[in-house]
């Protein structure tokens, strides 16, 4: 994440694509800005510990709507 933020998007992408990581970035996207903020076959926690989290986090709307202004913000580095 720190080299997205220093290096921008665009040539963290070129480096993936040299490298041969598109995957692993789109994954990271999907990890980071995607699955945690809904009900997904991906998301694991420690029940039933984070259970009540795990309820609440995909019905934040403000939480969601933060995550899509950060989103924003990194596709546009």
């Amino acid at each position: 994440m720190l080299g997205d933020l220093l290096l921008g998007k665009e040539p963290l992408f070129n480096i993936a694509n040299y490298c041969g990581n598109v995957k692993l970035c789109r994954l990271t996207e999907q990890v980071v800005f995607s699955n945690p903020y809904k009900v997904s076959q991906y998301n694991r926690w420690n029940s039933p510990y984070l259970d009540h989290n795990a309820e609440i986090v995909p019905e934040d709307d403000i939480l969601k709507l933060e995550v899509v202004g950060l989103k924003s913000m990194y596709d546009h580095l």
